[in-house]
């Protein structure tokens, strides 16, 4: 179910996940995609139903016990189910750290905070959006 999908984020239904990640626009999956591609340090992992792939987690260790989520992503059709959860719950039982932090906006904010991250602001980090930074300790 929780497995390694980096080497394939050129198929279409991983691109797809990813592009709901990023400011929308071609350009910018893909830089996120040459990242991927180019680090070692870049995880990538998805679950799955029925065969497709419903949702991915990026992440990269900050420190030797401190995993920073990079992007997260569940198909629309998907969302409100528990599959964030799962990604994240996944996460800490495949890497076992002592903290994940993660920085997001204010439509992600709350699905954080709902599983237990300690959210604080970071004000409003480009003009008319705030972010947030939020962290979880295992």
């Amino acid at each position: 179910m929780f497995s390694n999908i980096i080497g394939r984020i050129e198929e279409p239904e991983i691109k797809d996940l990813l592009y709901l990640c990023v400011f929308p626009d071609t350009y910018s999956l893909k830089k996120i995609i040459e990242k991927y591609k180019a680090s070692s340090k870049l995880q990538l992992y998805g679950i799955g139903l029925e065969g497709k792939t419903i949702g991915l987690i990026g992440y990269q260790y900050i420190d030797k016990k401190v995993i920073e989520i990079t992007h997260i992503s569940v198909k629309p059709e998907f969302r409100g189910k528990g599959f964030g959860r799962v990604l994240i719950s996944e996460l800490l039982n495949k890497e076992n750290p002592k903290e994940v932090t993660v920085e997001t906006d204010d439509d992600a904010v709350e699905f954080y905070r709902h599983i237990g991250f300690v959210i604080n602001s970071l004000g409003e980090k480009y003009p008319g959006v705030e972010r947030y930074s939020c962290s979880f300790k295992s």
